[in-house]
């Protein structure tokens, strides 16, 4: 087996772009998830696959769990790869789901890269460091990122997302995944608002199951019922960081990659599990890339964020070898919080948008930048992080409910006005700082969860700014672009509080 063959199929991105509903977001996902199994299982007897490991499609809630590539080693590499195993596993594909082979082969973009080992090794290829990769694996997928480059466009777009989004694909879609073609996907209100008994009142006098989401929607008296975060859809987007590096450590070796697979299977399942509980509906898991729509709250009143955390701390559970610790993998998140009237798929490209240009552009990734957009107009934005001496942990404490909560966020959000200019100065001196919240909130006399609450507060402004100090030391274009770090420091505790504010209240 001297021979490689590198396989990535597409457009993912563009195809989820086109999607308007929940069920046309998981349809758009799990069609490639779909057509890489019958890639997989075509390819499978004609060499030894490297990546990805074969999955059983039980304990993923319905999610597409295979992913956009495949690497391998070929028994004989004189096969034709394209009529032997693409078009065979397209044509296979097509009978499956219902739709013409031609509709589904003139959309799709799938490239490939067969080469012998003596070759990729001989290849010198840099990465964005311009340092040296040497691991054939790492090689094999910059390459394949080169191949995703040359993108073909067919005038035939539109025949094929009529065809994708029939009623008759998205039926034998169901069969294939939930066994039945009967199954009724969840809609937004499914997800944002399932724990609401206006939801069941409403979908009780429904007869059109097909059409419940516009039903609802022209229902008042329903949405009127409905609190404020019930109203409000969470798409967590997420992708691991890091894990080239992993993979490059390996210098191929079969044994490690297959466990480092298998590991990715053992988070995929786990998080699965969780989002599920939570009560959220999985459109993609695979291992470190995750797509999730999800309740903003679920019915023990924990939130979004409090999920997240769950996800980060399993993952490390998961991810604790000594090349995982070694090399900084962790989990970056684009988090959209959006109303059930704001479309859909730019919900979905504002997650991706949030992951990609804000998260994972971090100097060490290892956090959520997320954004709630309210119905009102307002926006508010942010990045928190993970990890040692993070502003995340402090801001999970001041989500926490208790009964003076309100009168405390009111008084903090005023006191950002009218004391910006002292605040600012005090953030340089930790012992000010202190003395601040003690004289302005008599600290010492309150109850331990006013006190938990204004100790997260000082702990969230320390750890921010001296996360923009230490970013303006290492960057010194930043100090350019930062005219004031403390009023930046400030501006995000002020984008928390409105943060917590929105999580805490019941009404529009």
């Amino acid at each position: 087996m001297n021979t490689y063959l590198a396989i990535t199929i597409g457009p993912i991105y563009k195809t989820m772009q086109q999607t308007r509903k929940t069920r046309e977001a998981w349809i758009s996902s799990y069609f490639f998830s779909l057509l890489m199994k019958h890639i997989y299982t075509v390819a499978k007897p004609k060499g030894s696959v490297i990546l990805p490991t074969e999955k059983s499609k039980d304990n993923f809630f319905g999610a597409g769990i295979y992913p956009d590539r495949l690497i391998m080693t070929l028994t004989d590499e004189n096969i034709d790869v394209q009529t032997q195993i693409i078009d065979i596993a397209i044509k296979e594909f097509a009978t499956k789901i219902k739709i013409e082979y031609n509709t589904i082969n003139s959309y799709l973009n799938i490239h490939f890269i067969k080469i012998s080992k003596e070759e990729i090794k001989s290849l010198v290829i840099l990465n964005d460091k311009k340092e040296e990769i040497t691991s054939d694996i790492h090689k094999l997928n910059y390459l394949l990122d080169v191949k995703e480059l040359n993108l073909s466009y067919q005038n035939s777009d539109s025949s094929f997302f009529t065809e994708l989004f029939k009623h008759a694909t998205r039926k034998e879609l169901y069969k294939t995944e939930f066994n039945s073609k009967k199954y009724k996907f969840d809609s937004i209100f499914d997800i944002s608002a399932q724990h609401s008994n206006a939801l069941k009142e409403a979908k009780a006098t429904i007869t059109d199951n097909d059409n419940i989401e516009v039903e609802l929607l022209k229902n008042e008296n329903f949405l009127n019922k409905l609190k404020k975060h019930e109203k409000y859809i969470a798409i967590i987007q997420a992708d691991g960081d890091n894990f080239g590096k992993v993979v490059a450590s390996f210098n191929d070796d079969g044994e490690k990659l297959n466990n480092f697979s298998k590991d990715l299977v053992a988070f995929s399942e786990k998080a699965s599990a969780m989002i599920d509980s939570f009560g959220g509906t999985i459109i993609y898991i695979g291992g470190d890339d995750i797509l999730a729509f999800c309740p903003v709250k679920d019915n023990s009143n924990k939130t979004i964020f409090d999920l997240i955390d769950e996800l980060n701390k399993e993952f490390h559970k998961v991810f604790d070898k000594p090349h995982y610790i070694e090399n900084k993998v962790s989990l970056s998140y684009g988090l959209s919080i959006t109303y059930y009237k704001y479309p859909l798929n730019e919900a979905m490209k504002l997650a991706y948008q949030l992951l990609m240009y804000k998260a994972k552009k971090q100097p060490h990734k290892n956090c959520i930048a997320f954004q709630l957009l309210q119905h009102s107009g307002q926006t508010q934005e942010t990045i928190l992080e993970f990890g040692d001496n993070n502003n995340f942990n402090s801001f999970l404490i001041m989500i926490d409910n208790f009964s003076e909560k309100d009168k405390l966020l009111q008084s903090l959000t005023h006191t950002l006005i009218e004391d910006k200019i002292l605040l600012q100065e005090c953030l340089k001196n930790k012992d000010r700082l202190n003395g601040y919240f003690l004289n302005h909130y008599n600290t010492n006399e309150k109850t331990k969860d006013v006190k938990d609450f204004i100790d997260a507060v000082k702990k969230n402004l320390f750890s921010t700014y001296k996360k923009l100090v230490e970013q303006n030391e290492k960057n010194p274009e930043k100090i350019k672009e930062t005219k004031n770090i403390e009023f930046e420091t400030l501006s995000q505790l002020n984008t928390l509080c409105r943060t917590i504010n929105f999580l805490n209240s019941e009404n529009e």
